[in-house]
């Protein structure tokens, strides 16, 4: 009888460990909110690489050496919701994600031209242009699998691909978000950009420097004395030292989203206090948002061209929010660390003590010389060959970069936002831009960018 008894406790032992093979492992999920589907919610530790295994050498567009930083805070007021106004317009919560929102203090799913050249804004200078991207949470605390330091654990893979290992097809909420799909980011795609330094935060240029930039418009000359270093740790600097100073700024118009939770940095149990929210743990986003420690929005210029201007309204999106299921086409993912600016991965980034994580987003550049959108929001703006230079045809016109920098918890535990059936891949990290600066303003803008200043 004994026999029999330890035959069938081995039978189901094996049976249990049968089940969860060929299961990718989870980083952390809150079982709590997802129940069963705690497993199915995204990312996977494959989806994480040690900065230390990424080769150097792609560092997204190639730029020419003038630009133009707009300085509109990192999202202090709070201003988040689900919605997405280009790829989704009309609808309350069509992104099923949660974004972070500078400038424009009335971006929602219902904005228009109108209301937005209408709306108060976070920027400098009257700059009511409307930007966005997806939250990264973190998912400290929320159960799954013990995290540890990169320098503690085995490397993981050094392979910086866009694939899931054969997880990218399968849909855990069915295919309910086909709806937007005609609608969401499709487009060109970019492959073999070359090494261009570092985006910069310039966080410690004079508020001189901008307002130089405007008189340009008028004429005025403005010396070089504004030149700054452009090297790859100055990106380190910023990320790290951009924290003392925002202290200090925290008077940014506030708008009824402020309601929604500041989302600070270490706010407790704010994705549960949330969880009830359109984009929330109802749509699979899970975990404690964080709040960008610097978010730095540079207009770069092209290295084979003068730059023209961009027309009021033009409307602009990078990479592809659902890249896991549709391929990697259109994704223009970019993760590094502060201290690893020379090196760009697809994947979630593994960064060493004191270095933050850091989101480059590259839009596009090359302008039709008509549109301010089109039917899939890509063809009326595409991006630069490897060598920097637009196609035939196209206008060169002020490079959009954003570099968001993060201090996140230790190992495998914080996702980008995504559609449900995206799994919290971090090749679908993107974002979207639409133009409202004033006219003078874009025209200082351009003026800074040709003379090869850095305003």
């Amino acid at each position: 009888m004994r026999k029999r008894l330890m035959l069938a406790l081995s039978g189901v032992l094996l049976a249990g460990a049968l089940v969860g093979v060929g299961r990718p492992a989870y980083a952390h999920c809150d079982p709590a909110v997802q129940g069963a589907e705690c497993e199915d919610v995204g990312p996977t530790l494959e989806d994480f690489v040690d900065i230390r295994q990424v080769p150097p050498g792609n560092t997204g567009v190639r730029a020419g050496r003038g630009s133009f930083t707009a300085r509109c805070g990192r999202n202090e007021n709070g201003h988040r919701n689900s919605d997405n106004f280009i790829v989704a317009p009309g609808v309350s919560n069509g992104a099923h994600h949660t974004h972070d929102y500078v400038g424009n203090l009335t971006t929602n799913g219902f904005s228009t031209d109108e209301s937005l050249a209408a709306g108060g804004t976070t920027c400098r200078f009257g700059d009511k242009s409307a930007y966005f991207w997806p939250v990264l949470r973190s998912r400290a605390g929320l159960g799954g699998q013990a995290s540890a330091s990169p320098s503690a654990r085995p490397s993981p893979s050094p392979s910086t691909g866009q694939g899931r290992n054969g997880q990218n097809g399968q849909s855990r909420r069915g295919q309910d978000q086909n709806a937007q799909n005609g609608q969401t980011q499709n487009g060109q795609a970019q492959d073999g950009q070359t090494q261009n330094g570092q985006a910069q935060n310039g966080q410690g240029q004079n508020a001189d420097n901008a307002q130089d930039a405007q008189d340009q418009a008028a004429g005025q000359d403005q010396g070089t004395g504004q030149d700054q270093q452009n090297t790859q740790d100055q990106n380190a600097q910023n990320a790290q030292g951009q924290n003392a100073q925002d202290q200090a700024d925290q008077s940014q118009a506030s708008q009824g989203q402020a309601s929604r939770g500041s989302a600070q940095q270490g706010a407790g149990d704010e994705g549960a206090a949330h969880a009830d929210e359109p984009g929330g743990a109802g749509d699979g986003n899970v975990g404690t948002i964080l709040q960008a420690r610097s978010v730095t929005l540079q207009f770069r210029g092209n290295p084979a061209a003068r730059v023209v201007a961009m027309p009021r309204f033009l409307r602009l999106i990078t990479g592809d929010a659902k890249a896991a299921t549709n391929g990697g086409a259109n994704a223009r993912a970019q993760w590094s660390c502060s201290s690893f600016t020379n090196r760009f991965t697809a994947k979630y980034p593994l960064c060493p003590r004191g270095s933050q994580v850091l989101r480059v987003l590259d839009f596009p550049s090359c302008w039709d010389g008509q549109n301010t959108d089109s039917a899939n929001h890509r063809t009326h703006v595409v991006f630069p060959g490897a060598n920097g230079a637009c196609p035939a045809g196209t206008k060169a016109i002020p490079q959009l970069r954003m570099t968001l920098a993060y201090s996140v918890p230790s190992g495998p535990s914080f996702a980008v936002d995504s559609f449900p059936e995206q799994e919290h891949s971090p090749v679908t990290d993107h974002a979207d831009f639409e133009n409202v600066m004033p006219s003078r303003l874009m025209s200082a803008v351009v003026s800074c960018i040709n003379r090869g200043l850095r305003c």
